[in-house]
């Protein structure tokens, strides 16, 4: 009885831990679905007016979420004009730097907006990581192609050598004749 308390209490204890970061860990990471579809939204409401790393007719948003809230961002995209009207000093402010144009309402949910969120953390981890690394290139694919008709220096090279061959072969059997005269049979 003793020994199968252990080994409830051993799994118990190993287990919880991972049901616990399990939790942590789907909460934090978006899905490949999320993503597309974030990507889809972002161009359909967005894409017009904000880019990644510049500034357009809104500033650029990349990295948006460490910068505002993920709340206060539902809340603007929602109604930029409700969180200005409310007196919210960032809001305000970037409608000032904005030379005072006005975002539009979107009509996104919570849901759709925290796709665009994860497409757009998505996007900033992707260039971050950098271009893809290419993959190695066939070592028989580089150079010419030697049985192409269009690659006018081998076929040049190649018949300056089956000439020079002919004539050297010519040459020895001329040599060979005058030197060994009786071997030959006439």
């Amino acid at each position: 009885m003793t020994r199968l308390f252990s080994v409830l209490l051993v799994l118990v204890a190993y287990l919880t831990p991972c049901v616990a970061m399990q939790d942590t860990i789907s909460t934090d990471m978006a899905s490949p679905a999320q993503i597309t579809e974030g990507e889809k939204l972002f161009t359909m409401y967005c894409k017009a007016c904000h880019q990644l790393e510049r500034r357009l007719v809104g500033p650029p948003l990349q990295d948006v979420r460490q910068r505002r809230g993920e709340e206060w961002i539902v809340n603007f995209v929602k109604s930029a004009t409700t969180v200005i009207e409310s007196g919210d000093s960032v809001a305000n402010a970037l409608f000032e730097e904005y030379n005072r144009v006005l975002m539009p309402d979107q009509p996104l949910d919570n849901e759709q907006i925290k796709s665009v969120l994860a497409y757009l953390d998505h996007s900033a981890e992707a260039e971050q990581a950098g271009p893809p690394i290419p993959r190695p290139v066939d070592a028989l694919a580089q150079g010419p192609d030697p049985f192409r008709f269009d690659d006018f220096g081998f076929w040049i090279t190649y018949t300056i050598c089956v000439v020079l061959l002919i004539i050297t072969m010519y040459f020895l059997v001329e040599n060979f004749s005058i030197s060994h005269p009786e071997e030959i049979g006439d």
